[in-house]
């Protein structure tokens, strides 16, 4: 039973930490495989901060900046993943986001899945995806030699 455990237990662990990297390079906003994206510049159409409710009485402040998107269409399309998570709902920062892009003001956007969406980068995801994927590889490949080591 051990021997079965050491051969492919190892390696399952290790192809585990690969899918989990897969997942937290893919989700996010943006998400941290968004680093690639193409980049564009667009024109701010509206610039406003909202507040919204959230439950128990309170509220929660955002800033919202709508582009035209695609190009020429006349649809407007709000741009997501401006704040970062820890910062949503804070007054001034969304403040100092809606005054920094006025509307008639050039902004520039990832596209990511042919959606403008915010170009800054979650540090934090970026190196959990990129650390999770090296120890997946180096389980993985610790499990490939241990299973021969068994045979």
């Amino acid at each position: 039973m051990l021997t079965i455990v050491l051969r492919y237990g190892i390696l399952a662990v290790g192809l585990l930490f690969l899918w989990f990297a897969s997942l937290s390079a893919r989700f996010g906003e943006p998400p941290p495989l968004s680093l690639f994206s193409p980049r564009e510049t667009l024109t701010v159409e509206t610039s406003e901060v909202v507040t919204s409710p959230v439950g128990n009485g309170t509220t929660r402040t955002d800033p919202v900046l709508t582009v035209e998107w695609p190009r020429g269409s006349g649809d407007r399309v709000t741009v997501k993943g401006l704040l970062a998570l820890t910062q949503r709902g804070d007054v001034d920062r969304a403040r100092e986001m809606v005054a920094a892009y006025p509307p008639g003001s050039d902004i520039r956007l990832r596209i990511v899945g042919a959606q403008p969406m915010a170009n800054r980068q979650d540090l934090f995801g970026t190196l959990h995806a990129v650390f999770m994927g090296l120890m997946g590889c180096l389980i993985a490949a610790g499990g490939v030699v241990l299973n021969r080591a068994l045979k």
